[in-house]
């Protein structure tokens, strides 16, 4: 089944308290990386993709990843190195929050150029390649480039393959996402 299939990719052994990153995986690649590999490549001549890894003061772990002892960018933490934040819960920025530190400014600095190309040129940077041209940025520091073929592999073909299992069935591999989504929320739940 769509369903055990994912349970095998994900969880190839176990599911247990201690593959909560796991889940976060599965979460964002079923509701962020694969629909938007999908729309990329419609567009990939006037894409420029990126994958914002910096981890920093400005966009603080939220609270609820305490507990799992989790480290990473969350969705939209970019955002916090473009726009000021008073957004409580949401790294709300203030002056005791917020390390007014080299590499907090340098990539703020990046993003503010980058976004400002982009709004008046169409493109971030001479240096930053579109999908066609096989190219995603990580913006981290350092910065980096990651082919789009090592991005996408990541989850973009197992993806593709269970959606054409899934056939003409519309909705059966939303369904089995969310069953399988519903199935592990229980289970963490009820160990928490």
């Amino acid at each position: 089944s769509l369903a055990s299939d994912i349970k095998n990719y994900y969880f190839p052994n176990t599911i247990d308290e201690n593959k909560v990153e796991d889940l976060i995986r599965i979460y964002t690649d079923t509701m962020f990386g694969y629909p938007s590999v999908q729309v990329s490549r419609y567009f990939a001549n006037i894409t420029y993709g990126y994958l914002f890894a910096y981890i920093g003061s400005w966009a603080p772990a939220p609270p609820y990843f305490a507990p799992y002892k989790l480290k990473g960018v969350r969705h939209a933490d970019d955002l916090f190195y473009l726009f000021y934040s008073s957004l409580p819960g949401w790294g709300a920025q203030n002056l005791e929050n917020c390390s007014v530190n080299n590499v907090n400014l340098d990539i703020k600095d990046h993003m503010v150029k980058w976004w400002t190309s982009f709004a008046k040129t169409g493109k971030p940077d001479n240096s930053w390649k579109t999908i066609s041209e096989d190219g995603y940025l990580v913006i981290d520091s350092p910065l980096s480039n990651m082919n789009t073929t090592a991005f996408e592999s990541r989850f973009y073909n197992f993806w593709e393959d269970l959606k054409q299992q899934a056939g003409s069935s519309e909705g059966s591999l939303e369904l089995s996402v969310i069953m399988f989504f519903t199935m592990n929320l229980w289970i963490y739940q009820y160990w928490a």
